[in-house]
């Protein structure tokens, strides 16, 4: 049995009547620190401490990442909390234990079992680590007229009405605010993390006041003012803090474009390397870059919160990027590069995938000889591999083999993806190995 910070309660089912409910606690791993609150017989804790150094108490260590949580008297899994893991540290003995009073045990009949159900009081709980005027984080969960729900950073929902009843200022406070979560793209949505300050705890739900900025001048030109503004009362925004939010205040950002078209008609007229920036769906974004007359990559990225910084993350890779600048000079200059080399090369294909097979078959057939092409396709830039055919050792068939762009250089896709290879033509010269070992 593991305790989810004493909020909930355990349930011990016996199916004798006879048999001891504490009996069956001693098996769990419960330190008696535990039971010493809850005024427990001396034989009780006796038989409690005899078992008790065969066991181990684990209690719940917040970190980023996933975990358990309470959500409403109700245990939910870390699937749908993305900002917590699951991590237990292991103690002999705390003060946490000894410090929960309220702790009691309820007999109850349901059907033929005796159920002991040891509760304690959420509200009581909540109470002992939530006091008025800490400023903790939520993530929000959404979002209405008259206010936010959020997910405190304690694992306990929250509400933050906008304005307030009988205020003079109350309907153009509630005004603002409905234009401010139908922005396009909106300045707040549900996942982003806040920082909110606690004003009164009810015993159905806490209230507290939000603390956010949020620049000043919302356009598409993205001037700089640092200037903070009361958007509604008492509600003020912070620049920077929620997700989906920062990305869009980079002077790449175009909100007037939605689609990988519309972006490579924009930057038609640029010059290699010139971005934009576009919102794709919640906390997901794409850089669209010109790398070369013909052709525009699409990247996505993934804005999310490590640490309580909010960095960024390929989605189709594992780096970690600190900003939209810091993704620029590691990700897309040297795919440039790599991709100068690429047009470089004088058996380099652009275009189908379909048509560069066809012919590097009908050269093959032709010359009796290896026939190869460095391919990349038009569609989707991203897609680079090596189209080779050997009539001496494949026959009429085809090979394709995938590789990919490095920041030091290029790599196969499949086999060995950990070698790298510091150019193009180092990269084509093993291709001829890969065939003598097929022909083995």
């Amino acid at each position: 049995k593991i305790i989810q910070n004493c909020i909930g309660m355990i349930n011990v089912c016996s199916n004798k009547a006879t048999d001891n409910p504490l009996r069956l606690l001693d098996q769990t791993n419960i330190h008696p620190s535990f039971y010493e609150s809850v005024g427990l017989p001396d034989d009780a804790r006796r038989m409690i401490r005899q078992h008790a150094s065969k066991y181990s108490v684990y209690i719940q260590k917040r970190c980023s990442g996933r975990t358990l949580s309470f959500f409403e008297d109700a245990l939910l899994h870390a699937d749908d909390l993305p900002f917590v893991r699951r991590s237990f540290r292991k103690i002999t003995k705390s003060d946490f234990f000894e410090n929960l009073c309220n702790l009691k045990f309820i007999p109850s009949k349901r059907g033929k079992a005796k159920i002991y159900e040891m509760c304690t009081s959420i509200q009581s709980a909540r109470r002992s680590h939530l006091y008025v005027g800490d400023t903790i984080s939520c993530r929000v969960i959404s979002l209405h007229s008259r206010g936010i729900t959020v997910m405190t950073s304690k694992l306990v929902k929250g509400y933050i009405p906008i304005g307030k009843i009988g205020d003079e200022n109350s309907l153009q406070v509630r005004s603002k605010w409905i234009k401010l979560i139908n922005a396009k793209p909106p300045l707040i949505r549900p996942g982003d993390h806040i920082d909110a300050t606690l004003v009164g705890i009810n015993y159905d739900i806490l209230h507290l006041i939000l603390s956010w900025k949020v620049d000043r001048s919302r356009t598409d030109e993205h001037h700089n003012h640092d200037e903070n503004r009361t958007v509604t009362h008492p509600v003020t925004f912070r620049k920077g803090i929620p997700l989906s939010f920062k990305a869009s205040l980079h002077k790449w950002y175009r909100g007037d474009i939605h689609s990988g078209e519309e972006a490579e008609e924009a930057l038609a007229s640029g010059n290699r390397g010139d971005a934009l920036l576009r919102y794709c769906s919640e906390n997901i974004f794409c850089i669209d870059f010109k790398v070369s007359e013909d052709h525009v990559l699409h990247v996505q990225i993934a804005e999310e919160s490590r640490n309580g910084q909010i960095r960024y993350a390929v989605t189709n890779s594992h780096a970690i990027y600190e900003d939209i600048d810091h993704f620029y000079v590691e990700y897309v200059v040297p795919y440039l590069k790599r991709f100068q080399e690429l047009e470089a090369c004088p058996r380099s294909f652009f275009g189908s995938l379909t048509v560069a097979k066809s012919l590097v078959k009908a050269e093959a057939s032709s010359t009796r000889k290896t026939s190869w092409r460095v391919f990349c396709s038009k569609r989707n830039p991203l897609y680079i591999a090596i189209i080779i055919c050997s009539p001496k050792i494949c026959g009429e068939h085809v090979l394709d083999w995938p590789i990919r762009m490095e920041k030091n250089g290029w790599a196969f896709k499949v086999e060995d993806p950990q070698r790298l290879f510091s150019s193009l033509d180092e990269l084509i010269k093993s291709c001829h190995s890969r065939l003598h070992c097929l022909k083995k």
